[in-house]
C-alpha cells in the first residue's frame, strides 16, 4: 500500500442546462449553465486555478466525468490526463453518467481507494483553494481525534439526518473504507435514472450522515459563517470567483 499522498476529487458533467435554484443561504452560489461548451469552458478556468494553486502537500487531482458523449469535452479532457500540478499531477477518469457527483465520489474511491491517505471531495463549481489550504485541513482533522469529515460549504438539515452540502469536504481513506465495508461495497449513491430527489436522499444525505450515525464521528463545519473566500472558508463558488473569468 502506498502512503502519503492525498487527492482531490472534483465530479464533473457536461450535460446541458444544468441550473441550480437560487438558495438564500448561499445567495453567491447561481449556477447557470446553459451549454456543454459552457460547462467546458468553466473546466478550462478551474484547471489553471488547480495549477496556480499550492495545496501545501502532496495530492493528486481526480477529475472524474460522468459521461454524456460529449466529444469535445471528453478529448479536452483525456488531453491533461497525467498533467503536472503544484503538488501532483492531474488524473482524469470516466464513468456513466449514475447518481450525479456522488456516484463519481464513489467510483473515484473504489478504484484508487489503496493509494490516497485523504480525500477532499467537491464538486466543478465549488472551488477549494487557498493559501496551503489542503495542509491546513489535514492538520486540523489530524488535531481532532473524534472528527470523521470537514465539511467546507456547510451542513444541511434534512428529514432524513444532517449532511456536508454536496459532500463538499475532506475524510480520510479509513472513514470511506468504513463507509464502503458497511455499505455493499460503494459509497452511498442513487443506482436508479436521474432524479434530484433520489439523488440528494440516497448520496447527498446518505454519505456523511452515515459517518454520524453508523460511524460515531463528527462533522465538523471548517468555517460557520456565511462569507465565501478563501481564507475563512477555503471555498468559494465558481460564478463569485473573479480571478478565473
Amino acid at each position: 500500500m502506498r502512503t502519503g499522498l492525498n487527492c482531490k476529487v472534483i465530479a464533473t458533467c457536461f450535460l446541458d442546462n444544468r441550473r441550480i435554484q437560487l438558495d438564500a443561504r448561499f445567495p453567491a452560489h447561481n449556477q447557470n449553465i446553459e451549454t456543454s461548451e459552457g460547462i467546458l469552458d468553466m473546466l478550462k478556468r478551474i484547471v489553471n486555478f488547480e495549477l496556480d494553486n499550492n495545496a501545501g502537500m502532496p495530492m493528486d487531482i481526480i477529475i472524474v466525468n460522468s459521461d454524456v458523449g460529449f466529444v469535445e469535452g471528453n478529448e479536452w479532457l483525456d488531453s491533461i490526463n497525467s498533467k503536472e500540478t503544484q503538488n501532483g499531477h492531474i488524473i482524469v477518469m470516466r464513468r456513466d453518467n449514475i447518481g450525479g457527483s456522488f456516484g463519481a465520489y464513489s467510483d473515484a474511491f473504489l478504484r484508487f481507494c489503496d493509494k490516497y491517505d485523504y480525500w477532499l471531495f467537491t464538486e466543478d463549481d465549488i472551488m477549494v483553494g487557498g493559501r496551503d489550504y489542503y495542509r491546513r485541513i489535514v492538520n486540523l482533522m489530524r488535531a481532532r481525534k473524534n472528527i470523521g469529515f470537514i465539511a467546507l460549504v456547510g451542513m444541511a438539515r434534512h428529514p432524513l439526518g444532517t449532511h456536508a452540502h454536496g459532500g463538499v469536504g475532506l475524510t480520510s481513506r479509513e472513514i470511506l473504507s468504513n463507509i464502503v465495508n458497511n455499505n455493499n461495497g460503494e459509497l452511498p449513491y442513487h443506482h436508479g435514472s436521474w432524479d434530484k430527489k433520489n439523488v440528494v436522499e440516497e448520496g447527498e444525505v446518505k454519505f456523511t450522515n452515515f459517518i454520524e450515525t453508523k460511524i460515531g464521528k463528527e462533522i465538523l463545519v471548517f468555517h460557520d459563517k456565511d462569507e465565501w473566500d478563501f481564507e475563512t472558508k477555503l471555498c468559494i463558488p465558481y460564478y463569485n470567483n473573479p480571478t478565473v473569468h
